[in-house]
């Protein structure tokens, strides 16, 4: 009898056991566990964008590489965004079509110069700087009308991820090489890099446009 009673105790506990499971472990097959939280970060993953490499653009007057007062306004800002973002800073000048290509050219350097020098000074690390000029050879728009010109005729200033693109060094003496200026020499009463070469080009103006 005794037996039969302990026999009869582990078949109740047995089946206890069987019929309880966990309330927070019970998922149906179209509700597999973990879904709700795999679905946030599905939805969280498809609507992340990535950073616009463009921190920002300024604008020239027709003939010129001096900055306006909308153009400091912004370049302001340009440097704060630059402050939260690290890698190298591409400030790249461009001109419109009306004048020599040549000409052109030098101009795109001395408004990328120009940016470069602002934004220095507004406490982005020269380092970080990438100065490059292009001329007209990458119009935003055609240069058919006045309209069209006054938007070539400006700076783009893009951030790219560390250990992409040159230095700002390296991308010095590229350009001063491309525009055939002689060496910046160590003399130049503790002058930056950036003023240096903004003095071989021959300051803020230009015959080009």
């Amino acid at each position: 009898m005794k037996r039969f009673f302990i026999l009869l105790l582990s078949l109740m506990l047995f089946s206890a056991c069987q019929s309880t499971q966990p309330e927070g472990l019970r998922h149906s097959a179209d509700n597999p566990f973990g879904a709700a939280v795999q679905k946030s970060f599905d939805e969280m993953a498809a609507n992340a964008q990535p950073v616009d490499p463009i921190a920002g653009c300024i604008y020239f007057e027709n003939n010129q590489s001096i900055l306006t007062a909308d153009a400091k306004a912004e370049l302001d800002q340009i440097a704060s965004i630059l402050s939260s973002r690290s890698g190298s800073v591409i400030v790249e000048g461009h001109a419109d079509g009306v004048s020599e290509k040549a000409s052109n050219q030098r101009l795109s350097c001395e408004r990328a110069l120009a940016a470069a020098n602002y934004l220095a000074n507004a406490g982005v690390w020269e380092e970080r700087l990438v100065v490059r000029g292009f001329g007209e050879s990458r119009p935003a728009i055609n240069n058919e009308t006045e309209a069209g010109r006054a938007l070539n005729r400006r700076v783009v200033v893009k951030t790219f991820a560390q250990g992409e693109g040159m230095t700002g060094k390296e991308a010095l003496i590229a350009q001063r090489k491309k525009l055939g200026g002689e060496k910046t020499k160590s003399s130049d009463s503790g002058a930056s890099s950036l003023d240096s070469l903004m003095k071989s080009l021959g300051g803020g103006e230009s015959e080009g446009k």
